[in-house]
């Protein structure tokens, strides 16, 4: 999250289940706030992912294999209904990808990039939804 706020998103989400790992996180903003008090927003939340809403804006999802494989095909189904519903630019970054067939299935997605380390898709969109996009700035928001 703090090296999606230096690199110029404008609002960053950060979703933890675990709530010692989540109170770290909220420890690690807390300082960088005191270094940077001008930095976007960062929002927090101990919550199940699965279950988060999916932003119906641009959006940069990453995933550091977080789960097991029924929560990562949960959470990409959300993300197909989502982009079926409202088409948007959306890059999904998801590192060591040990589930990226849940992703790799999905129509809505392409995959651009994918090795042991890590996979990244963007969504598919009609070239005339791309005029006037943020496709490739980063003026994503973070999720």
């Amino acid at each position: 999250l703090i090296l999606g706020a230096e690199h110029g998103f404008r609002r960053l989400i950060g979703v933890e289940l675990a709530p010692a790992l989540h109170e770290a996180a909220v420890r690690n903003v807390a300082a960088y706030r005191q270094r940077r008090p001008q930095a976007p927003p960062i929002d927090l939340h101990c919550a199940d992912a699965a279950a988060w809403p999916i932003p119906e804006e641009q959006a940069f999802i990453f995933l550091y294999n977080p789960f097991a494989e029924p929560v990562v095909a949960r959470i990409a189904r959300r993300l197909d209904i989502s982009l079926r519903r409202q088409p948007r630019d959306t890059l999904v970054a998801y590192r060591n990808p040990v589930h990226a067939s849940a992703f790799d299935a999905l129509a809505c997605l392409e995959r651009l990039r994918a090795n042991r380390s890590f996979a990244l898709y963007r969504s598919r969109l009609m070239p005339s939804m791309r005029r006037g996009s943020a496709a490739g700035r980063p003026g994503l928001r973070w999720w």
